[in-house]
């Protein structure tokens, strides 16, 4: 502390015994798992009062990782406190899996009684706020705070994660220019038993782009950004496509919370993205089967209209079938292949979908579609309709 008030710095140092600073850090390498987890924050906070980022960064990362309902009031504090955005994202995800879950029973809810005055005390000084006590933990949630004992952290702390969340999830599916080709594979059961996983890859390298998964014949699809993620309140979660129970209009919704999230005791004050509509997806009621199907897709981005409509087949006398040209990308002949335009000019294609093998299939677009919407389509296309043939 005397040579750097002095001025003279201490990297490179050497002591007595012929050892650096920067030796003696790698020395003493911090092991977080050798101490209990809720140890871990006050060695972190000691270690950054003194500058210890040897010490800090592990006992952050280990505080992450092990995110528990005991220790994510007190890990928010932290990262509050000491302006975390990445422990801050950490506690975010796991609150929001809670809250949005609706994992908090009536039975929870209680005055949370605290041990000190100040933290007993409403707003203005009045009495406790009501509150819900996570079972077996010292987490609670008195009105828009999240508490531990009498350590306090604003609920609106994570707006700018919800912030930053939404920029990137909003980056990631902007429409580009050109054609993206893409091939969607289906993963389904024995002879076609569900669930059924949607796989959509960029067809140069076989990068995944999205990945969808359909419990039931009628279930809504969840779309997720990587192969792993089933919760709809995940980081990876992207949209919701929900059908109608004829399977003649499809709902492209993005990756927002439902409504009743807040009206939720807690979910009122925790911030979250509320569900949009992005897109609608129907085709002509059509039971008999005796032409093809028609397709209409509206989207409506940033206050403008989008109106796609499929490019109508026409009947190949060689063929004996309806026909269209796929230029060499689709090599089965469907139902299920289409083409959509916009503006009514079959010059101007937009979207190509058509069978390559008994479960992959090619998908090419273009803007103004998304990746979203492209593969939220396809998903309608593949879907059992019981009014269209």
């Amino acid at each position: 502390k005397k040579e750097e008030e002095s001025g003279s710095g201490v990297e490179g140092k050497v002591s007595e015994e012929g050892v650096t600073v920067g030796e003696c850090e790698a020395a003493c390498e911090f092991d977080p798992l050798q101490h209990p987890h809720m140890n871990l924050f006050s060695i972190f906070s000691c270690a950054k009062l003194l500058g210890l980022d040897y010490v800090a960064v592990p006992c952050l990362n280990e505080i992450g990782r092990a995110l528990s309902w005991q220790s994510v009031s007190l890990a928010a504090f932290a990262a509050h406190k000491y302006k975390d955005p990445r422990l801050l994202e950490k506690c975010y995800w796991f609150l929001k899996e809670g809250i949005c879950s609706f994992q908090f029973t009536p039975s929870w809810l209680h005055l949370a009684v605290s041990a000190s005055t100040s933290a007993g005390k409403g707003e203005e000084g009045g009495p406790p706020d009501e509150g819900i006590v996570v079972p077996g933990t010292n987490t609670r949630f008195e009105g828009a705070f999240l508490a531990y004992r009498t350590l306090r952290t604003p609920l609106m702390t994570f707006e700018n994660v919800l912030a930053e969340v939404n920029r990137r999830k909003i980056e990631a599916i902007r429409p580009h220019e050109g054609y993206t080709l893409c091939k969607l594979c289906r993963f389904r059961g024995e002879y076609g038993a569900y669930p059924h996983v949607y796989s959509l890859r960029l067809d140069h390298s076989n990068d995944l782009m999205l990945q969808a998964g359909k419990e039931e014949e009628n279930s809504s699809c969840a779309v997720f950004s990587d192969a792993h993620s089933t919760s709809p309140h995940s980081e990876a979660y992207i949209g919701l496509v929900e059908p109608n129970f004829w399977g003649t209009s499809f709902t492209l919704y993005d990756w927002g919370c439902e409504a009743a999230v807040k009206r939720d005791p807690i979910g009122k004050h925790f911030p979250v993205h509320e569900r949009k509509e992005l897109a609608s997806i129907k085709f002509e009621m059509n039971v008999l089967g005796d032409s093809p199907r028609k397709i209409a897709v509206h989207i409506e981005r940033d206050g403008k209209k989008i109106e796609l409509n499929n490019i109508p087949p026409r009947w190949d006398r060689n063929l004996n079938s309806y026909a269209l040209p796929f230029f060499g990308r689709v090599k089965l002949a469907s139902a299920k292949n289409f083409q959509l335009m916009m503006n009514g000019n079959p010059n101007d294609i937009i979207l190509m979908f058509g069978k390559v093998s008994k479960d992959v299939f090619a998908l090419d677009f273009r803007h103004p579609l998304t990746q979203l919407d492209a593969f939220a389509i396809a998903i309608a296309s593949l879907a059992k309709k019981r009014a269209v043939a």
